[in-house]
């Protein structure tokens, strides 16, 4: 699992680099409400996808329960979009 894990932070590490120097520049993330409250909706350009993806690797490389990060207006998603905290959970 350590190996699986190193290989996640490296591949973070080298997306989180482009982001950085600007050539994925983050272009639109949203988190809604779809249907109702039947569905939670994220929606965004591809660099707005790859960002989603690289906190959701950052968490998966993680090894404490409850590691998280935050993703909301404040912290790369576009205004108006509903606070989303992706936590890792390890089953025993």
């Amino acid at each position: 699992m350590t190996d699986f894990r190193t290989k996640l932070a490296e591949i973070n590490a080298q997306l989180q680099s482009l982001l950085a120097e600007g050539e994925l520049p983050l272009d639109s993330l949203k988190t809604s409400i779809f249907d109702g409250d039947k569905e939670v909706m994220i929606e965004g350009g591809p660099n707005g996808l790859i960002y989603f993806a690289s906190q959701c690797l950052d968490v998966a490389s993680k090894t404490s329960p409850g590691a998280h990060v935050h993703i909301d207006e404040f912290g790369g998603a576009d205004p108006g979009s509903l606070p989303l905290i992706v936590s890792l959970k390890i089953e025993n």
